[in-house]
């Protein structure tokens, strides 16, 4: 953890003191909730640990989280590495007024155009609706109107379904 590690605070605390320019990066299961909870948790560590300086913790906060800014989520896995890395060069080369330049990676997965082979016939189309994805069902289930009447049955045409929220 973090902020349970005392060099890592000892960076944190100075780079807060000095002012410097924070650029959070959290697993993306960590929210700002349970981040703050572990630097509220850390408080009277810091005190044993002896950290000089010592901003209070309402400061470590405001640095890390600041108003209108999410922390950028760090992910694991390769394909999704460059879009964590892009995010972060966004907020390096933002101009003083937080104006985030628009950066391409090439090959970057989350930029990459999805082709799918048209449906074989007579199918006319793809649709998946995931059971995972809250709500997907109920946007299908309101276009399922547009797709499916009694004299086309254009529903009945497809093989996959694909519905997101």
């Amino acid at each position: 953890d973090y902020f349970a590690s005392r060099n890592c605070m000892r960076e944190l605390c100075a780079s807060v003191s000095k002012g410097k320019r924070i650029i959070p990066v959290f697993a993306p299961f960590v929210t700002e909730g349970v981040a703050k909870r572990a630097l509220r948790d850390t408080e009277l560590k810091r005190d044993d640990w002896g950290l000089d300086p010592h901003p209070p913790v309402t400061e470590l906060i405001a640095a890390l989280f600041p108003a209108g800014s999410q922390p950028i989520p760090w992910e694991r896995i390769g394909e999704f590495q460059d879009v964590t890395l892009r995010c972060i060069a966004q907020r390096l080369l933002a101009d003083k007024d937080e104006v985030e330049p628009i950066l391409y990676v090439p090959g970057e997965l989350a930029r990459m155009q999805i082709s799918l082979l048209p449906p074989e016939p007579p199918l006319r189309f793809h649709v998946y609706c995931s059971a995972s994805n809250e709500g997907a069902e109920s946007l299908l289930k309101e276009v399922a109107p547009l797709l499916y009447s009694p004299s086309t049955n254009r529903l009945g045409s497809s093989k996959r379904f694909f519905a997101s929220t």
